[in-house]
């Protein structure tokens, strides 16, 4: 084994620091979360540099900002030839790999990872590996398998899928056996894997839908400003 060490970069799209159980929610139960976060840095105060998929994920890559990297909102690819960490990694001879939602555009852009296991919301048979993965095991005729978009993208619902061939599910079992490949591999590697949820549409497989009483959970956390401008739009 190297003597570098290894890299593994979890993401979740849109998650809020606040959804754990080590963070004072009471309502939620999230083990080996609060267990990173115990054995850790856990930031309270921490921001994005911009509030958009593909921008943020832009800076995430090189450490510049939007109006440095000219990617400002999803529509903008990032140049290909831009520095990333990634491409600096592998230079430096990592093998990188990319797990997930990686937002990239086209979605085999290279940025310096070696190898992509995609899965986009949405994403094309052709170029999506969950997609060919649920193809492969009886589900390629579910329409939405992230979720129903349109007009449930906000309200929760069930998953189209069983638990073991859900997004998440999916997402976590290809990161864990890419680690036990490499286990016993001379080169260092870095691992990115990004998990879509929970980015809406809202859809948990049926037996994570009911763990939770809706009555046990927190409102959402509102700004007082933001309450105000609620209420005149209300009354207008």
């Amino acid at each position: 084994m190297s003597p570098r060490p290894n890299v593994l970069l979890l993401m979740a799209d849109q998650f809020r620091w606040d959804a754990l159980a080590a963070h004072g929610d009471p309502a939620i139960s999230t083990p080996n979360l609060d267990r990173l976060a115990a054995s850790g840095v856990s930031f309270r105060r921490a921001y994005t540099e911009t509030p958009v998929c593909v921008p943020a994920r832009a800076t995430a890559l090189t450490g510049r900002l939007g109006h440095e990297t000219g990617v400002l909102d999803n529509s903008t690819r990032l140049d290909p030839d831009a520095q990333t960490f990634p491409k600096e990694l592998r230079r430096h001879g990592y093998r990188t790999q990319a797990i997930g939602k990686m937002h990239f555009s086209p979605p085999r852009a290279d940025h310096g990872m070696s190898l992509q296991l995609s899965e986009e919301l949405p994403g094309s048979l052709a170029e999506d590996d969950f997609l060919q993965y649920l193809a492969a095991h009886g589900l390629g005729h579910v329409r939405e398998p992230h979720g129903v978009r349109h007009e449930l993208y906000y309200l929760p619902q069930v998953s189209q899928l069983p638990t073991d061939h859900h997004t998440t599910a999916w997402t976590g079992r290809q990161s864990v056996a890419f680690v036990r490949q490499r286990a016993t591999e001379p080169e260092p590697w870095f691992c990115w894997t990004s998990f879509i949820k929970p980015h809406p549409p809202f859809d948990p497989p049926v037996d994570w839908y009911t763990r939770y009483d809706p009555l046990d959970m927190r409102g959402p956390v509102r700004d007082e400003t933001e309450l105000a401008s609620l209420e005149r739009n209300v009354r207008l």
